[in-house]
């Protein structure tokens, strides 16, 4: 059996389930890194599947970006491009708990970065983004710095304050764009629908979603900072997207995934 310790998102995913078990969405994950085992769980995730490639802790920061459509005629094609550009490279392929929805479709997502007894940055891309964007540095629509010692004071009504960005309608437009282009040339999605999802103009987060972030993610883990710490994180982020009106977090990125 495959360790998913020894891989940078799996073991992301691994700390998300033991730290947040309440709001993780993942029902189960299996790792494939051949056809042969594709083969093997092909039933099982005859359905739609989250999907995502994996490296080794401590390989080289990969340049290829992989566009994935939950579809499992994806897979073959997945897999065999992942193996071109790394041989250790593996395919997580996840269930979630509830019914989701294609990438088009989501909420937003967002990125929380943990920094104990300093401060708590919140990034925020909107509606048909997620966290791709935000996890390869490619578009953040708002941000938040919060001072460590005020973070469990924060809601929705007061969040505001805290803003140190909000994106320009120019610098939006160019990531639409971009967006549009991945998820329809990275992500296989069909344009017609892709292009209709995408709102022409950034629509800020509604406060139910901040509030669920806050409640069900920054609170939780702002309170088992020793935990973590205990576990060599003394910074830690989570990632993940708002889904069907909640959020739904997929990992608690591991600083070390990336050879220097």
């Amino acid at each position: 059996m495959t360790d998913p310790m020894k891989y940078g998102k799996a073991r992301g995913i691994m700390l998300l389930n033991k730290f947040l078990p309440d709001v993780t969405p993942i029902a189960n994950m299996d790792i494939i890194s051949s056809l042969e085992d594709w083969e093997a769980l092909k039933e099982k995730y005859s359905g739609f599947a989250f999907q995502r490639v994996d490296w080794p802790i401590g390989t080289p920061k990969p340049k290829v970006v992989y566009g994935t459509n939950g579809k499992p005629d994806n897979i073959p094609h997945l897999i065999k491009r992942a193996k071109q550009d790394c041989p250790e490279s593996v395919v997580l392929l996840m269930k979630t708990k509830k019914d989701s929805v294609y990438r088009y479709d989501y909420d937003g997502g967002f990125n929380v970065l943990f920094d104990p007894n300093k401060v708590v940055i919140i990034e925020l891309v909107g509606k048909a983004f997620d966290g791709h964007e935000l996890t390869y540095g490619l578009a953040t629509h708002e941000r938040y710095v919060i001072p460590w010692s005020e973070t469990l004071f924060v809601t929705s009504k007061n969040i505001a304050s805290y803003r140190k960005y909000i994106v320009a309608p120019e610098e939006y437009a160019k990531q639409r764009e971009e967006r549009i282009d991945y998820l329809i040339n990275d992500c296989a999605y069909d344009s017609c629908i892709v292009n209709k999802r995408v709102p022409a103009a950034y629509q800020s987060l509604s406060g139910y979603l901040i509030d669920d972030l806050m409640d069900r993610i920054v609170f939780e883990l702002y309170s088992k900072k020793d935990e973590l710490k205990q576990l060599g994180l003394a910074k830690y982020c989570v990632q993940g997207n708002f889904v069907n009106g909640e959020v739904q977090p997929w990992e608690i990125f591991v600083p070390n995934r990336w050879a220097e």
